[in-house]
């Protein structure tokens, strides 16, 4: 029995003894967090937090673990050493103390980083702030171990973003870092391995738009920029979206020279879902599947084909208006190519464009009734139309003109080209149509003096007031002599911000050209035939770039 007694009284006594433990422990614990609260508070003290980050310097006051509140301390001042703007809302005494006593407090975010993840070495958020003060503190020190000594703060980074795979803050922090130090980077295993992170960093769709622009511009060139960048429709797309946005036309350009290369698997992609929605008898879709693809494709000759397939299959309906100014400026296009004697879109083609444009002036209309030789019924037009002394039909004049010299109407044709007026009557096209109907019709001297004035037109050099201005671009008819040159145009204006321009030759890309400011002229090789020739400029984006004169140097 007295044994039984004593052994409870021993339980009893531990039992007491662990409690009183206990309740020393947790003194000791409030003591030593009562510590560290008066410590946190004096760091937000000393360094005046409350008057740039006053809700950060609330939600630590609210934060029960110590190490979460130092660590929203060591964010603050991490984002302080990264952008100096919070300083510019302080009054310039305190913004410049601020600014001297950075470095203090990198050097105690990155101590207070290094004693917690070796306590806690699971939590991303410490290895992040580790990496990330020790490369702004030798950032801003200058300091040749930020490259000689890389793993120093990169490892802790790399550390953060495998134990938080699905988080981009230290990503994004090395992305920055990298893009910062690329040109000083030696190549090897440290140059291949920021490679490979920017390529993972840019497949992030959120982190893509924000460091895309910062690599091309840092890349050595193109290849090297190219090489990380997924080889995806999509993705070059919005980077020719950025280029524009930016008024980065290299950017631009490359982006764009991308998507033209990518656009082959595209068209037939989308054709093919075009088609399947018009078997199902889903007209819309199919529309706006069309419409996407005729956006897409580059307007010159050597898109005929995709243009053909394209209105082949496209069904009649209702358009927005951005359709129907898109199929209207290719069918005028195509018309324009015809009018200079290569139609690249076969009569039917174009006669099928006419049809889903149900506002389509009598001009137009009635030159696509010229490509099918249907003349009674464009004459029809011409009678309902009245007077045909307008600009527009001054061009459907000429271009009925160079249609029934085609057929050998010469006569015919003669009457029509009697009835322009300057300055169509004056033009080399003109010319050209004139000395080919009056040789038809046996008019020798009226040959002789079309043959005089295109010899009088043949020239090397020709003005800015010689182009011939339109809504996408402007045109230069020449005559130059035949051979290999170096065509060169030069800029007369170049609004501010610049652009990106192609330049054709009848018809045919030529080459693509950014326009800003520092830059003169354009350079092309081209090898010259004999006779009447057209050089474009298509606006493709930015401001309208106005060309000046425009030279033949002869290639060595």
């Amino acid at each position: 029995m007295e044994s039984r007694f004593s052994g409870s009284l021993i339980i009893r006594m531990m039992v007491v003894l662990v409690a009183l433990g206990l309740v020393a422990l947790s003194a000791v614990e409030q003591i030593r967090w009562n510590q560290d609260r008066e410590r946190i508070a004096e760091l937000v003290r000393s360094s005046k937090l409350e008057s740039r980050w006053p809700e950060l310097v609330r939600q630590v006051e609210r934060e029960a673990d110590p190490d979460w509140a130092r660590l929203g301390i060591a964010r603050a001042f991490l984002s302080e050493a990264a952008d100096y703007s919070v300083f510019s809302r302080l009054p310039q005494s305190e913004a410049i103390a601020a600014l001297t006593s950075l470095d203090e407090r990198l050097e105690w975010a990155r101590d207070f980083a290094a004693k917690a993840l070796w306590e806690r070495p699971s939590v991303w958020q410490f290895a992040y702030v580790l990496g990330a003060s020790k490369y702004l503190l030798w950032l801003r020190r200058g300091d040749a171990r930020l490259v000689d000594k890389m793993e120093t703060w990169l490892r802790p980074l790399q550390v953060a973003i495998e134990l938080a795979p699905g988080e981009n803050e230290a990503r994004r922090f090395l992305m920055g870092a990298y893009l910062k130090l690329w040109r000083w980077i030696p190549a090897g295993p440290l140059r291949e391995d920021a490679k490979d992170a920017l390529r993972r960093g840019l497949a992030e769709p959120e982190l893509f738009d924000e460091y895309a622009p910062l690599w091309f511009k840092v890349a050595r060139n193109f290849a090297e920029a190219r090489s990380i960048v997924p080889k995806r429709l999509e993705v070059w797309r919005k980077l020719e979206e950025i280029g524009e946005r930016e008024r980065d036309w290299a950017l631009h350009r490359e982006a764009r020279r991308q998507v033209l290369g990518l656009l082959d698997a595209e068209f037939e992609d989308k054709l093919g879902q075009a088609k399947s929605a018009l078997e199902t008898g889903d007209a819309m879709t199919t529309r706006n599947l069309l419409a996407l693809l005729l956006k897409q494709t580059p307007r010159n000759v050597t898109s005929a084909q995709r243009y053909t397939q394209i209105f082949q299959i496209f069904p009649p309906g209702s358009l927005p208006p951005a359709s129907l100014n898109l199929i209207e400026g290719i069918l005028d296009w195509a018309l324009e190519r015809c009018l200079w004697g290569t139609c690249f879109l076969s009569p039917s083609t174009m006669q099928r464009m006419a049809g889903l444009l149900p506002r389509l002036d009598f001009t137009k209309r009635g030159m696509v009734l010229l490509t099918k030789s249907r003349y009674s019924e464009a004459e029809m037009l011409e009678s309902a139309a009245g007077r045909l002394r307008s600009e527009e039909w001054m061009r459907y004049r000429l271009f009925k003109a160079r249609s029934l010299v085609a057929l050998g109407a010469s006569d015919r044709a003669l009457k029509e080209l009697a009835d322009l007026r300057p300055p169509w009557s004056d033009s080399l096209l003109t010319q050209v149509t004139v000395k080919e109907a009056a040789r038809l019709a046996g008019d020798s001297a009226r040959e002789l003096e079309a043959e005089r004035a295109l010899r009088k037109a043949l020239a090397e050099r020709w003005p800015l007031s010689a182009w011939k201005w339109g809504k996408v671009g402007a045109q230069l008819a020449v005559w130059p002599p035949s051979g290999r040159y170096i065509l060169v145009v030069a800029l007369d204006r170049i609004p501010a911000g610049g652009g990106v321009v192609d330049f054709l030759w009848d018809g045919l890309p030529l080459g693509s050209a950014v326009a800003k400011e520092g830059v003169e002229t354009f350079r092309f090789d081209v090898q010259i035939e004999d006779g009447l020739h057209l050089l474009e400029l298509v606006y493709v984006a930015g401001a309208r770039i106005r060309p000046g004169d425009v030279w033949l140097e002869k290639r060595e």
